[in-house]
């Protein structure tokens, strides 16, 4: 598989993991494994696209992804140092450094994602489990769902 659909995958997957996170926040094991899982993915893409970008230096198709790019990275900082700092109440602040950052460059990729067909439909579909998941949780918890009759 070429290094472009490795990046594609792993930012889908990374962005489904992320929705997950996002909606299901509890102390579980399966919870953890997952926020194991979107350290690794995240480093896993941002090897990716600083490949992808030395590459394609200089070329339109990578002039468009820098702006998400700049912002993936800050985020991937900020990430990082919330796995050496620990994810406690006193770097909550690291936390939504890492989300705002993280979303902001989602936001930013729209432009290009749009311009690719092959990759539109999965980022549109993704993006929407990104932002409807949690929400439709917080709207429709499982505590009212009677699944005695």
């Amino acid at each position: 598989m070429k290094l472009g659909k490795w990046a594609a995958a792993l930012f889908l997957a990374l962005l489904v993991n992320t929705a997950y996170l996002a909606a299901f926040a509890s102390p579980t094991v399966f919870y953890m494994s997952n926020v194991l899982l979107h350290l690794g993915l995240g480093l896993a893409l941002a090897v990716c696209l600083a490949l992808l970008l030395v590459r394609h230096r200089g070329e339109e198709w990578a002039r468009g992804l820098a702006p998400a790019a700049a912002l993936f990275f800050l985020s991937l900082l900020a990430g990082l140092w919330l796995t050496w700092a620990g994810n406690i109440f006193q770097n909550r602040w690291l936390l939504w450094t890492h989300i705002a950052t993280a979303g902001l460059g989602v936001l930013a990729l729209v432009p290009w994602a749009w311009r690719q067909p092959r990759f539109r439909n999965a980022f549109v579909a993704c993006a929407a489990l990104l932002i409807l998941w949690p929400r439709w949780l917080t709207v429709w918890p499982s505590s009212s769902i009677s699944w005695k009759p």
